[in-house]
């Protein structure tokens, strides 16, 4: 933990002026949505001193945390399944990609064995 905490301490650091720079914001101000408050790094590993940082619930300002992802099975059934489509849409995606250039690999292989073995039968006089 000691060999991390420098670390961990400029990732608050980080996410403190990040708050600050939401709060200027014009554009986010215009939302009208509770911001994130910034953290004291003094108190960092304190649970009691930084209540919104543990256990955030940002996007849920206006749900009862108790009624929603915290207490409900299916809501975190649901949101382990989401999860779990967003992963293989990443992985069918990068799959998909392999593929073409795989393809785009055989398809320069054949051509060159193609342009080799017409050369072999005397059909083309040089090599481009």
């Amino acid at each position: 933990m000691a060999q991390r905490l420098p670390s961990i301490k400029q990732l608050a650091k980080r996410y403190n002026f990040l708050c600050e720079m939401l709060s200027k914001d014009p554009n986010v101000l215009n939302l009208h949505i509770r911001l994130p408050q910034p953290v004291d790094i003094s108190d960092l590993f304190n649970v009691d001193a930084n209540p919104l940082f543990w256990r955030d619930d940002g996007i849920l300002s206006g749900a009862n945390i108790q009624e929603s992802y915290v207490s409900s099975d299916s809501v975190q059934l649901g949101i382990n399944a989401v999860l779990a489509m967003e992963r293989f849409k990443e992985e069918d995606y990068r799959l998909i990609q392999e593929l073409k250039i795989m393809a785009e690999w055989v398809k320069s292989k054949l051509c060159k064995a193609d342009h080799a073995l017409a050369m072999c039968q005397g059909v083309l006089d040089h090599f481009y």
